[in-house]
């Protein structure tokens, strides 16, 4: 008998170097969330390093990500609750906090966005 089901949705995200792409928020440009989720992964799949951001107008809050490499956004369970104070410690449909933001080094690519429960 298992113990917890785990459900992952993955999507590809298209993302430029010209403009931050928020992960989750209700900013003009940002992808939505599709399913209430405990982790975000951010896949590389591209042939250039990609930029992720927690604060996006922070220059020093970004990280790069190799081409071929993944970055995990866990969500921290002692009570970070993007969404409302109501929302549980998860990243939420419809949340108006991103979860983080992207950026391209190098033209326009294509990102794997992986949420899992």
């Amino acid at each position: 008998m298992a113990y917890e089901v785990t459900v992952a949705i993955r999507n590809n995200v298209a993302i430029t170097a010209g403009a931050w792409t928020d992960i989750g928020g209700s900013a003009g440009g940002a992808y939505a969330i599709p399913i209430s989720c405990n982790y975000i992964t951010v896949i590389n799949t591209a042939a250039v390093p990609v930029l992720l951001a927690t604060d996006p107008g922070n220059a020093n809050s970004s990280v790069s990500i190799p081409a071929g490499a993944s970055w995990g956004l866990g969500n921290a369970s002692w009570g970070i609750r993007l969404g409302g104070p109501a929302s549980g410690c998860r990243y939420r449909v419809g949340s108006h906090d991103a979860a983080g933001a992207l950026k391209s080094t190098s033209g326009s690519i294509n990102v794997t966005l992986e949420f899992v429960v």
